[in-house]
């Protein structure tokens, strides 16, 4: 996996020599060069080792449109099947949505070299794909005031029940040992939806047991029928073929 990073990081072909993708430049595409401004557009970028790092780009407080813009570049897939197309002689080609500067408007792979470069998009298991810099940092000294946290273990410790004197463990609101927000917790900070709160009454829901026995499931179900509910499984549709993609060129 390494060698698949480091090759799509310098735009080399892993398997085989480590030559460069070859590419399809259209002269007539290239864009002139932009004009020299106050603060030259490349002091906010650096380029180390094929990894880089943009900051000529920032969007105020209140440019909501900007915002979006940035969020739905940034959850966009990784590939467009409309740019993806496959040629007579069994060469990949990649379209850009934009050609480069210098007239670039798309790279030719060999199908082993493109697997390779699809492979070294796919994370490793347990491994976060999320890196918080920052006051968001875990050793920042400011995240405790920007960032929410569960009361203590020793302040929980302290609610006591009123009849034995034992903290009430099969509540499913209270916070769990540690620093984990409960599920209803996250459902409530998520989706803004208090799931303990009862829809007719508005009293708290308690947890009274917690059933695992399928047949008394069914049971259960079979008597709640009259409200509605229904009392077998949806069913579940069979998987179906991929849908047919035909390639031009």
């Amino acid at each position: 996996m390494p060698l698949l990073w480091s090759a799509s990081l310098l735009s080399c072909t892993a398997a085989g020599t480590g030559d460069k993708v070859p590419r399809l430049v259209d002269p007539s595409l290239a864009s002139a060069p932009r004009e020299q401004l106050d603060l030259p557009r490349a002091a906010l970028i650096a380029t180390s080792d094929g990894s880089s790092l943009h900051a000529a780009t920032r969007i105020e407080a209140d440019e909501r449109e900007s915002l979006e813009r940035l969020l739905r570049y940034m959850a966009r897939p990784p590939l467009a099947q409309g740019r993806l197309m496959l040629r007579e002689d069994g060469k990949v080609i990649w379209n850009l949505r934009k050609p480069w500067r210098d007239g670039t408007r798309g790279f030719v792979f060999d199908p082993l070299n493109f697997i390779g470069r699809l492979a070294a998009l796919v994370p490793h298991p347990r491994e976060y794909q999320i890196t918080y810099h920052g006051v968001l940092a875990p050793a920042s000294p400011l995240r405790d005031h920007v960032v929410l946290r569960p009361p203590s273990s020793r302040a929980r410790s302290g609610k006591a029940n009123s009849s034995s004197g034992i903290p009430d463990s099969t509540d499913p609101n209270q916070p769990s040992e540690g620093s984990r927000f409960t599920w209803a917790d996250l459902m409530k900070r998520v989706f803004a939806k208090n799931v303990l709160s009862c829809p007719r009454c508005g009293s708290r829901r308690h947890m009274l047991a917690a059933i695992s026995d399928g047949l008394m499931i069914w049971r259960i179900l079979v008597v709640l029928r009259l409200s509605g509910l229904p009392t077998e499984p949806l069913p579940i549709a069979p998987a179906r073929e991929p849908p047919q993609v035909v390639f031009a060129w």
